[in-house]
């Protein structure tokens, strides 16, 4: 926001809180339309807005606000999707290893799955600083040549693994109806005693 937009200390907050605020009040809607698309394919609707809105920010002037802001409400949004959809899918896919494997492993799943998040998140910092850095920006003496590297790391770098997510998620083979039926013969074996 300093380097990219010129965004001040004033606004910064506001980018923020509209980022959040629109993820909040996506929620909704997201799930609403999860009930006709399937969870997976809403999600990878959620992600093709993130990667339309991120694919603008290089092209942003520099003092557009008004157009950063835009990009905040759109992106915010579409997290609202990452927030409420994922944890509904990891839930699903909990339901259907206990059916396939005969056994709970809730916690071995979750904790896989948050040691990959981690995992993500140190890798995106391991990749984008060191990059940032190589393309030429430095906080200390920002060059326009710097700051268009940054604006690009910080939005198009995300689109290739969005574009990559979308493309592993759209035919996820576990939808509302198989998931239905795996939960009914879960709750069968259930029934007579077994795991």
């Amino acid at each position: 926001m300093a380097y990219g937009v010129g965004a001040g200390e004033g606004l910064r907050p506001r980018f923020i809180l509209a980022y959040f605020l629109a993820a909040v009040l996506a929620i909704p809607a997201w799930l609403a339309l999860s009930r006709r698309l399937g969870k997976h394919r809403t999600w990878c609707v959620a992600m093709m807005l993130a990667i339309v809105a991120f694919a603008t920010v290089p092209l942003i002037p520099h003092g557009a606000f008004g157009a950063f802001f835009a990009v905040c409400v759109l992106t915010g949004a579409a997290l609202g999707a990452d927030l409420a959809l994922p944890p509904s899918i990891q839930a699903d896919v909990v339901d259907y290893d206990a059916w396939k494997q005969g056994e709970a492993r809730a916690g071995f799943l979750f904790a896989l799955w948050s040691m990959a998040t981690k995992f993500a998140q140190a890798l995106a910092v391991g990749i984008g600083l060191p990059l940032v850095a190589a393309l030429g920006f430095d906080p200390a003496q920002v060059t326009a040549p710097g700051q268009f590297a940054l604006t690009v790391i910080y939005a198009w770098l995300p689109i290739v693994f969005k574009v990559i997510a979308v493309a592993l998620v759209w035919n996820f083979t576990l939808d509302e109806r198989r998931l239905l039926t795996v939960q009914k013969r879960l709750a069968r074996r259930r029934a007579h005693g077994e795991a």
